[in-house]
């Protein structure tokens, strides 16, 4: 996988709907098989699982993360169930590193306050959010 700290080929977009720049969000993109880190922001190994889940998700490839992004961005119901599968992998890696149940559920919190937040347009509510990465993650332990 390929790092860069340029802007993604849809950053215009995505800044114009997400509103990055105005609200300082620091996000991370997947496009293809490269992570673009506009921000410089520090990339985590539990950051880069949830990114490498967007990179499959595209195939790895330019030309498909070009429609995908297109979805991403318009369809709502999409962009939820990618990012559920996202911080699903995202959770289900912290789990296997922190055995701590505490820690655990804060983690969980934690992302589904992401999730749930201004980042990808207030799409859920919080618990809502937790849920969801919650059966995410143990659905695909069981390869449900």
């Amino acid at each position: 996988m390929i790092i860069s700290n340029e802007k993604p080929p849809i950053w215009d977009e995505a800044n114009k709907l997400f509103k990055l720049e105005e609200l300082k969000l620091g996000t991370i993109f997947a496009y293809g098989d490269t992570l673009y880190n506009p921000f410089d922001q520090p990339l985590t190994q539990d950051l880069i699982v949830h990114e490498m889940r967007h990179a499959e998700q595209q195939g790895h490839d330019r030309t498909i993360a070009g429609l995908w992004w297109k979805r991403y961005l318009a369809d709502l119901a999409f962009r939820l169930s990618q990012e559920v599968e996202a911080y699903g992998e995202q959770y289900r890696y912290f789990c296997t590193i922190r055995k701590d149940r505490n820690e655990q559920n804060r983690i969980l919190i934690r992302l589904g306050d992401m999730l749930a937040g201004p980042m990808y347009g207030n799409m859920v509510d919080p618990s809502e959010a937790r849920r969801l990465i919650r059966i995410h993650s143990f659905s695909e332990k069981k390869g449900v």
